[in-house]
């Protein structure tokens, strides 16, 4: 019994959470989001607007100063975060990116137009008649890269990954690099590339 009173709490407030707008917020929570939204114009307005990721009905001439379109949007967008991080305790999520002030209509179509019309019409392929491929002994092929060490570092991924990409551009182009496994492992800003990424 007590299970499903706390099923229903749960969902009331949640219910609460999602339909609070930006004005029916405390005054401190009012004043969070505009300092949140200043911050935000200060480090991502510039790159939203370059992009055309601002709405045109939603820019403020003065970066201190926040229409209240604006503020709706961002408050949506935190919620927006806020349940994401509930959902997926594991990841992180954050308001402050380039997308903050787009609906999620708006976001879908900025996704749609990145991808342009494509022809999805089903052609069927051509059946070619081949018989089975003539064996090929690719370890004494020019585009077989030499034996690398990767050390102690557990960093196969990288090297594997690199090693790939060499031979790939080998067979296209005749010629084989020499590319640099360290430059991918130093992505990984976790454990420095190391123990499998």
């Amino acid at each position: 019994m007590n299970t499903n009173y706390l099923a229903l709490a749960f969902v009331a407030a949640k219910l609460t959470l999602a339909t609070t707008t930006f004005p029916q917020l405390s005054l401190d929570e009012q004043n969070q989001v505009h300092e949140k939204l200043a911050k935000w114009k200060a480090l991502y307005g510039p790159i939203a607007i370059a992009h055309g990721f601002v709405p045109s009905a939603t820019e403020s001439l003065d970066p201190d100063q926040h229409s209240q379109d604006e503020l709706e949007r961002f408050h949506n967008t935190i919620l927006d975060v806020q349940d994401a991080a509930r959902r997926n305790p594991l990841a992180t999520f954050s308001e402050f990116n380039q997308f903050a002030l787009l609906t999620p209509d708006e976001f879908k179509k900025t996704l749609q137009r990145s991808f342009g019309d494509r022809n999805t019409t089903a052609v069927a392929a051509p059946m070619l008649s081949t018989g089975d491929a003539a064996p090929v002994d690719w370890s004494t092929s020019k585009c077989n890269p030499p034996m690398k060490n990767q050390g102690s570092c557990g960093s196969c991924w990288a090297f594997s990954t690199v090693g790939t990409v060499e031979f790939a551009d080998c067979l296209a182009t005749g010629t084989l690099l020499d590319l640099s496994e360290q430059q991918v492992v130093s992505c990984d800003p976790k454990n420095y590339g190391c123990n499998g990424g």
